[in-house]
């Protein structure tokens, strides 16, 4: 399967530099709704407990990053017009386990106090940022009808931890792992981030998105600016492609 990241030129760190942007579900929520990758809906869940007589709608856990990729390789047109109107480059994902790694420890090593949303800091200290673990799911978006229902689902409580049921994590989980049909053209792989402070609870991150930096050697090992599986030919991105 092909992952291939569009974007902006200023946010290719294959040509710029050795950083790479992460999104957060809000982020994706509040962003001006004429972008292709905007979605009002970002990691929204119903839930439903008849038992406790509840029936709503909403954002399901903690703000996370995530790292948004697709599995179409589109001309520069398509992109613009399916994402955004903005985009005029890409590049290929070509060791999609070791970015996960790589962007992992990143997120890890580079995170501070003021990464973190103010309701999810609990007392926490810079040093407590050091014991903090991030935990990577990464896989394909599903694309549903209705991708918010479920039959059953436990209350989210204020302090989301990972002692939870593991149903409630799951579901938690799945939310971000599925939308509409109507944007299913996007064919999206997305990289899901969760930080994990030493007490199991998962910290919530601030609505804006955040640039990584790490090393080009690193980068070069986990991205590409060229498909491995087509020979000598130019393409409208301005990259000849090679095997």
């Amino acid at each position: 399967m092909e992952l291939i990241k569009y974007c902006k030129e200023e946010h290719n760190p294959l040509l710029l530099g050795t950083t790479l942007q992460l999104g957060t579900g809000k982020y994706y929520r509040n962003m001006d709704p004429s972008f292709g990758i905007a979605d009002p809906e970002e990691g929204f869940v119903n839930y439903r407990n008849d038992e406790l007589g509840i029936d709503a709608f909403g954002n399901v856990g903690q703000n996370c990053y995530m790292f948004c990729v697709s599995t179409t390789n589109m001309t520069q047109e398509e992109a613009r017009e399916r994402l955004n109107s903005e985009y005029n480059s890409r590049y290929y994902i070509q060791d999609s386990f070791h970015l996960a790694v790589v962007l992992s420890y990143a997120i890890k090593d580079q995170l501070t106090l003021d990464d973190i949303d103010p309701e999810s800091m609990r007392g926490l200290t810079a040093d407590d940022l050091k014991d903090v673990m991030v935990a990577c799911f990464r896989d394909k978006v599903s694309y549903r009808d209705d991708p918010y229902e479920l039959e059953t689902a436990k209350v989210q409580a204020p302090e989301f931890t990972l002692g939870d049921t593991m149903f409630s994590f799951w579901s938690y989980l799945r939310a971000n792992f599925t939308k509409r049909k109507k944007y299913a053209h996007d064919t999206e792989y997305r990289f899901y981030f969760v930080i994990v402070h030493r007490s199991n609870m998962i910290l919530s991150v601030k609505e804006d998105s955040k640039r990584v930096t790490f090393s080009k050697r690193e980068i070069e090992k986990a991205l590409s600016k060229n498909r491995r599986d087509t020979a000598g030919i130019e393409n409208k991105w301005g990259y000849t492609r090679r095997t």
